[in-house]
């Protein structure tokens, strides 16, 4: 099991751009219209944000220079995504 939240999903099917990028915005946006846990953590200590730019996809494909992406990251950060978020006992 990943024990990733379903924030983590949907960033990472969008850094993978597994289907329309605006259709994983939309589950991005519903999930946080839901309230799901903005600063959630995964198994390896990484919050959604971090897990979205820390993807292998983020910098070989500029992933930072792309309009939608930069949205997924602005509306993490509007719904207050902590950039310094860790797990409790991770480095």
């Amino acid at each position: 099991r990943s024990q990733q939240s379903l924030l983590h999903l949907a960033v990472g099917g969008l850094a993978y751009e597994k289907a329309a990028p605006e259709a994983h915005i939309r589950c991005i946006d519903q999930l946080l219209a839901l309230q799901c846990d903005v600063n959630a953590v995964e198994a390896n200590g990484h919050s959604v944000l971090q897990h979205y730019i820390a993807d292998r996809h983020w910098q070989p494909e500029n992933l930072q220079e792309k309009p939608m992406h930069l949205r997924a990251v602005r509306r993490l950060c509007e719904a207050r995504a902590d950039p310094d978020k860790r797990s409790e006992g991770s480095g």
